[in-house]
């Protein structure tokens, strides 16, 4: 149920929850606390008596108050979670619905019964009418709806895996435009503290010989400059998570990279035929144009990507993002 509620958030749908099913429910769950109670109590009475046989006190059982209160907070922090939309009893007049009893009308059955399932679907039938192109899936096991006629805006479901089914590829679309949106805002927090992350890069970002294609490592690095706006967000995403918790995020940014190396002479050339060693003199020669710079050095610049990694919550729609690490993409 918690993962249908938070995907009907994501893709922008409404629970429709008609205050009958509210009624229905809460004097079910009454009657079935009162039942429950009055078993314990005549269990702790008979455990009572075979106690008092061998001498032993009789145990105490009290009844706990506020437990009905207790129900219908937690019922109403439910329905005020933003995905419901909690619709009155239906307009629907008396004559219709004993027409519609007597008939045998799905809801209805044999006896008449069925009127509470009757106000329950007239109340979200009524409801979706109301809404101006919209369409509605009624969700019940109750097989009391088997074969009613629901009309072209309204579509009975089994259970919420059937219903999620048929919705598979809206779901889908809608989860992925999500992400989306995530990332988007994502690198929008990233773009609007681009002066932290530079000083951030300035201060702890090292620099390999291989990150930028050397074989050794320059003689120094005059600086790295992010030129471009953040993009290949990494953000985990997940439409059952309420997004409060702190998780690992990353983005890359374009960046010029510039650095003072020495420079060597041109290595000399030579033909050296497949399989075959090099001549021994051709060796020596470049392992001397190798090992002895000729003392100049010049200075070069690499466009390059640096990663830059950080934590956040969606909740605060990263406005928490702290930065944590940086490297140099190869």
């Amino acid at each position: 149920m918690q993962n249908t509620l938070q995907i009907a958030r994501v893709m922008g749908t409404k629970c429709v929850f008609p205050v009958a099913v509210q009624r229905e429910l809460a004097a079910n769950w009454d009657r079935k606390l009162v039942e429950q109670s009055d078993g314990i109590e005549a269990a702790v009475r008979k455990l009572g008596g075979s106690l008092r046989a061998v001498g032993f006190g009789v145990p105490i059982f009290e009844h706990q108050t506020g437990i009905a209160e207790a129900y219908e907070a937690v019922v109403t922090q439910l329905l005020g979670s933003g995905n419901f939309v909690v619709v009155g009893y239906p307009t629907v007049s008396l004559e219709r619905a004993f027409e519609e009893a007597i008939a045998r009308t799905p809801p209805f059955q044999e006896q008449g019964k069925g009127f509470q399932d009757f106000v329950i679907y007239s109340s979200f039938v009524e409801y979706i009418q109301g809404q101006q192109d919209a369409t509605g899936a009624f969700v019940s096991e109750d097989r009391a709806f088997d074969g009613i006629d629901s009309g072209p805006r309204v579509q009975i479901f089994k259970n919420l895996d059937a219903f999620q089914n048929v919705l598979k590829d809206d779901i889908e679309a809608a989860l992925r435009g999500a992400w989306e949106d995530l990332r988007r805002l994502t690198a929008g927090v990233f773009d609007s503290r681009i002066a932290e992350v530079q000083e951030y890069i300035d201060q702890n970002l090292a620099i390999s010989a291989s990150s930028l294609g050397m074989w050794e490592l320059p003689a120094k690095v005059n600086h790295v400059r992010v030129a471009g706006h953040a993009q290949n967000i990494q953000v985990p995403f997940s439409p059952t998570d309420d997004g409060s918790k702190v998780v690992p995020i990353s983005a890359d940014f374009p960046a010029e990279v510039s650095v003072t190396r020495r420079v060597y002479r041109q290595i000399p050339q030579a033909a050296v035929r497949i399989g075959e060693p090099a001549p021994p003199a051709w060796i020596g020669l470049v392992r001397s144009h190798f090992e002895k710079p000729d003392g100049e050095y010049e200075e070069a610049s690499f466009s390059k990507v640096v990663r830059v990694q950080a934590t956040g919550s969606r909740v605060n729609h990263y406005r928490d993002l702290s930065l944590t690490g940086v490297e140099l993409m190869s």
